[in-house]
């Protein structure tokens, strides 16, 4: 999906790394990644800066310092 939402930019000629890629994806991977590349539109900044994204759990994390 994000190789071919890069080839949409006139900067990017990502062609033989998305074949290199795409050629090993079976029908389904590639039917998904297309949708979801042709779906995908950018957000503006103001929806993005209001988005909340929670941290993930850190119980399991091995801390250097002690707790407390």
């Amino acid at each position: 999906m994000w190789l071919r939402l890069a080839a949409r930019s006139p900067f990017h000629d990502n062609s033989s790394i998305r074949y290199s890629i795409e050629s090993k994806m079976n029908s389904v991977q590639l039917d998904e990644a297309k949708k979801r590349a042709a779906d995908w539109h950018p957000r503006p900044l103001a929806e993005v800066l209001a988005m909340q994204m929670d941290p993930p759990p850190v119980a399991a994390a091995k801390r250097p310092w002690r707790r407390g």
